[in-house]
């Protein structure tokens, strides 16, 4: 991820000839402009872009928990509370906890309010 104020074709364009000196190349498929001001975009498991403030409905630029790493770890915490698991509470409890330790400290800076 590059982040610019306006000279994104530039700093693209900039990237490719350096990565080319290094006999390197840029993956077109997962490489796109984006403007973080209007639209959202995925990087990381993060989503960036406009985001809508819960308590005031003010719109900010922010990042949060993308839909695919949400809906990820509720099929993980799904599939250890199952019925048909079979394994003692205590077990079930002790990987639910790592498990969602271990996502909070992913996520611990950002919006989780809706996560």
């Amino acid at each position: 991820m590059i982040l610019s104020r306006g000279k994104a074709k530039e700093a693209l364009e900039w990237t490719r000839e350096v990565l080319g000196r290094l006999d390197l190349t840029l993956n077109e498929k997962k490489t796109s402009l984006r403007n973080a001001r209007r639209e959202r975009f995925d990087f990381l498991g993060y989503t960036f872009g406009p985001h809508i403030h819960p308590r005031d409905g003010g719109e900010y630029i922010g990042y949060s928990p993308s839909n695919q790493s949400v809906a990820r770890i509720k099929q993980k915490v799904g599939e250890l509370l199952e019925v048909r698991n079979g394994a003692p509470w205590e077990e079930v409890c002790q990987k639910l906890n790592q498990k969602l330790q271990g996502w909070r400290q992913y996520f611990h800076c950002g919006s989780k309010g809706r996560a």
